[in-house]
């Protein structure tokens, strides 16, 4: 480049009027890294095992809250949002890859913790009520749902999702496709 002496680099710190702004490369930025597994993992269409060994690698990366819990301005308040949806979504993917591949012993620890995590989420709860049917565990996956839908009630004034309510019924007729 015009100006710069011969070996010198660029300085990936660039001065603004407004502050600074520290240049990386995509590459180079966990959060970015975390997102592609994700997207990868998801469309992946692959073998509960692959899937579920490429979402714990990613999920391996997530430290704490996104950007160290600071609110920050309304860019990393959307930025963070973004962040915290693609972890969410990994964590269903986890979830319901380890259960196809049947290893609802394995997760349910981790499974009520994320269900405790994040209590509205009713994709969570179906899985962890799918979870504890397969463990032979029916009244404790009903028991769920009922504090699911009076929570829902509640705090939110509506019914549980169509997805959830028939994974109820699923555990109340003891479908067989619930014993997967």
């Amino acid at each position: 480049m015009a100006g710069l002496e011969k070996g010198r680099e660029l300085s990936r710190l660039v001065g603004h009027p407004y502050g600074y702004q520290l240049v990386v490369g995509e590459e180079e930025l966990d959060a970015a890294s975390f997102v592609a597994a994700v997207v990868k993992a998801q469309a992946s269409g692959g073998k509960p095992c692959e899937v579920v060994d490429m979402l714990r690698v990613a999920l391996n990366q997530w430290r704490g809250p996104v950007f160290g819990g600071e609110s920050g301005g309304p860019l990393c308040r959307a930025a963070a949002a973004r962040y915290e949806e693609y972890r969410i979504r990994a964590l269903e993917l986890l979830f319901e890859n380890e259960l196809a591949r049947g290893n609802q012993p394995g997760i349910l620890g981790e499974l009520r913790e994320t269900h405790a995590e994040n209590p509205l989420q009713e994709r969570f709860c179906a899985q962890l009520m799918v979870a504890l049917y397969r463990c032979g565990r029916q009244a404790e996956a009903l028991a769920l749902y009922r504090e699911m839908w009076s929570r829902l009630a509640d705090e939110l004034g509506i019914e549980p999702s169509i997805e959830l309510r028939r994974t109820e019924h699923a555990i109340l007729t003891q479908e067989l496709a619930m014993s997967a």
